[in-house]
């Protein structure tokens, strides 16, 4: 049985508390995960009747099957293919990228993936339940080999010391996009956690659970029953339906109301297909509004729209017909007539947003690079604070598997990518209030590519718009004027997506203001980077830095909040130590920006920076109000002040006319200024991490534009 963390206010005796007396108490935060000779059990039920072994790995959280394929179980499948099967109630190809290998003596085989299959590679392909062997003209048939295969069913996490939750490390489930701190539960498995229940008290939790044996893209669902159990009693059943991707719901319990010292509190799950399962935040705490009432710091909201140019709204000069819910929104807020990105791309943009730092600071510069867990993000230092943080993204780039959910209590990923999920998920967040001040992240695909028209996000028109583009690219007699027309429905498919936005976030943001949620809330949005539309012969985002990929919008409302102009630039980066401000908490010392509204108050000209971080382009790019210089990561040129381009973005907002032949002193200066501070930024403060991409990640990158790094 596991001990709860229980860090109370006050800790009261239980026989002093009169007989049904509301006694404040903090939140305790239950911490438990699923014992290593029940999870060993589960395993060996899931793959033992394919000839498996099962043991517990190295890493916590990890365990290792076994199966060894003797020659007999190769079954020919192709000129030069094997297939064996590898059927462990489960899909291999859901499971991080090399979690499988497969060896046999004297054999030396890479993992390949399905094109590596058909361009007749050697090497092996991770499948659903089977393993696929292709070898070279004239090998013999593959030989006795064994495949191994690392499992985790929950991973361990750092956890900042915090005044609710205690420190140490915490156990962090992956179940159907949903990650936080809780506990795993797969079907068939149960924990037993011991807790001190205090009179009145509510048992909260999200539960969620995926089924594994259905196929890769298989949208078969499956019941499932959640059962929670004190002191042998029932207190708790909850039947459900597990789908692909995982579709939970928060629960409050409440228990006797007399409350109980060491009550034996038992968590478990049945299903009849097997499932991955766990609870999420789950804790013991006090009515809402008791707790509400001890602690009544804000809560934030950090709105990030992925790819949202800066002039597809009024503020910044576009069509106000484009998105006037959201233009109407913005009309009541602190609006920054001068913000960048910190990239030109998801990745690095974001990173330095959630942990303060430029990208060659914190490395995640390539889709191979995840933000390094050495890093203390926004999320981590206001949890430390006593914080719920708590987060829905789309995904990708926005993932576990990135780094992105590092200090966020419940994080989940809507890898649809349905806009209208992903609201629906924020409303049952807010909802879930537990008298906690809130940290809440959220995070869109909507005006990415592909590009989707209407509230029902309409994929057709850009379907149509890419095959005539394509068919226009092989005529070798295709019309050149034709170009112009094909570009002109790119920027209407590109700002058809903004409206189908502001149709749907629009009465978001209208209902969000209308529940009083500004009375104390602060919400800042923004967006990582922009979009090119032809304008300087290129299409899409990352690689260069022209103002049409880097220019973000960048709102702010709350309290106290006047709606205004703050005209100093201001970027990402900033955002961090902006919420920690508001919080009232000083920023991190690791963090390299400035609170956005402290900025507001500074005369100076302020000089903020975007990098470009990929291999054969890497460049800085420095803006100071309405002035622009590009120069190469390289410090001697920095140094001497000798630019690679420069625009007066005040007489040549388009960026037609590059000064960097006959560069102004200004440029000059600019640069040899700031490169002590470039010099600084360009160092790595942390050591980058990489990862393996699964064949399904690669795919669903390339959906959304991305084919390499």
């Amino acid at each position: 049985m596991v001990r709860a963390a229980s860090l109370l206010c006050a800790v009261l005796a239980l026989g002093a508390c009169g007989k049904h007396e509301p006694v404040y108490f903090e939140r305790v935060a239950l911490r438990g995960t699923l014992p290593a000779e029940t999870a060993l059990e589960c395993l060996r039920r899931w793959a033992g009747p394919a000839g498996a072994t099962v043991a517990q790995g190295e890493e916590p959280g990890a365990f290792r099957i076994e199966l060894a394929i003797p020659p007999s179980a190769w079954t020919p499948s192709g000129e030069q293919v094997w297939r064996a099967s590898a059927n462990f109630g489960f899909d291999l190809r859901r499971l991080e990228g090399k979690a499988c290998t497969l060896s046999g003596e004297g054999v030396d085989l890479a993992e390949i993936d399905s094109e590596g299959l058909e361009e007749k590679k050697r090497g092996y392909l991770v499948e659903a339940s089977s393993i696929a062997v292709q070898l070279d003209d004239g090998d013999p048939p593959p030989g006795a080999m064994t495949l191994r295969v690392r499992y985790f069913f929950a991973k361990l996490a750092p956890q900042l010391s915090t005044n609710t939750a205690g420190s140490g490390a915490v156990w962090r489930p992956f179940v159907g996009g949903h990650t936080g701190e809780g506990f795993p539960v797969p079907s068939g498995t149960h924990i037993e956690i011991e807790a001190d229940v205090f009179p009145e008290a509510f048992l909260r939790f999200y539960a969620v659970a995926e089924p594994l044996g259905l196929g890769f893209d298989d949208l078969e669902e499956c019941g499932v029953t959640y059962v929670v159990e004190l002191d042998g009693e029932p207190v708790f059943e909850h039947e459900a339906i597990a789908g692909r991707l995982g579709f939970g719901d928060w629960h409050e319990v409440a228990l006797p109301a007399e409350g109980r010292r060491g009550a034996r509190l038992r968590f478990s799950v049945r299903s009849e297909l097997p499932c991955s399962a766990a609870f999420l935040s789950p804790s013991i705490g006090p009515a809402m509004a008791t707790t509400r009432a001890k602690d009544p710091r804000s809560d934030f909201m950090l709105v990030l729209l992925d790819t949202l140019r800066a002039d597809a709204l009024g503020f910044y000069g576009g069509d106000p017909d484009v998105a006037p819910r959201i233009n109407a929104f913005v009309e009541n807020c602190v609006r920054f007539r001068r913000a960048w990105s910190n990239a030109s791309w998801t990745l690095p943009s974001q990173s330095s947003m959630l942990s303060g730092l430029q990208p060659e600071q914190h490395g995640a510069t390539s889709p191979t690079n995840t933000l390094p867990g050495s890093v203390v993000t926004l999320a981590e230092h206001l949890r430390a604070q006593g914080y719920r943080t708590v987060a829905t993204t789309e995904a990708l780039f926005v993932a576990r598997r990135y780094g992105m959910d590092q200090g966020f209590e419940f994080f989940f990923e809507n890898r649809r990518r349905k806009f209208k999920r992903t609201l629906e998920v924020a409303d049952d967040i807010l909802a879930s209030d537990d008298g906690r001040p809130t940290f809440f992240f959220l995070h869109t695909y909507r005006v990415h590519t592909p590009y989707r028209l209407g509230a029902e996000e309409d994929r057709e028109p850009m379907r149509r718009f890419i095959a005539d583009w394509e068919a226009w690219k092989a005529d070798p007699e295709a019309d050149p004027e034709y170009a112009v027309e094909l570009g002109h429905r790119l920027r209407g498919l590109y700002y058809g997506g903004v409206t189908g936005l502001d149709v749907v976030f629009g009465p978001w943001l209208e209902d969000l203001a209308g529940s009083g949620w500004f009375d104390n809330g602060y919400l800042l949005m923004t967006s990582d980077h922009g979009e090119a539309l032809q304008e300087h012969g290129v299409v899409g985002h990352g690689g260069r830095h022209w103002e049409e990929r880097i220019r973000i919008p960048m709102f702010a409302r709350g309290p106290g909040l006047a709606p205004g102009i703050v005209e100093p630039a201001v970027t990402l980066v900033d955002l961090a130590p902006t919420f920690s401000r508001l919080a009232g908490v000083e920023p991190h010392p690791s963090w390299v920006g400035d609170s956005i509204f402290e900025v507001a108050d500074k005369s100076d000209r302020r000089i903020v920076f975007t990098f470009n971080s990929k291999g054969d382009e890497r460049a800085i790019t420095a803006h100071d109000l309405d002035r622009k210089v590009v120069a190469p990561m390289d410090m001697q040129v920095v140094r001497a002040g000798d630019p690679m381009a420069v625009f007066d973005l005040a007489s040549d907002p388009e960026e037609e006319k590059n000064l960097f032949k006959n560069p102004p002193e200004w440029a000059r200066d600019m640069l040899r200024s700031q490169a002590e501070v470039i010099g600084t930024l360009l160092q790595a403060a942390v050591v980058a991490e990489e990862i393996e991409l699964t064949e399904e990640e690669r795919a669903e990158l390339k959906a959304l534009g991305y084919t390499g790094d």
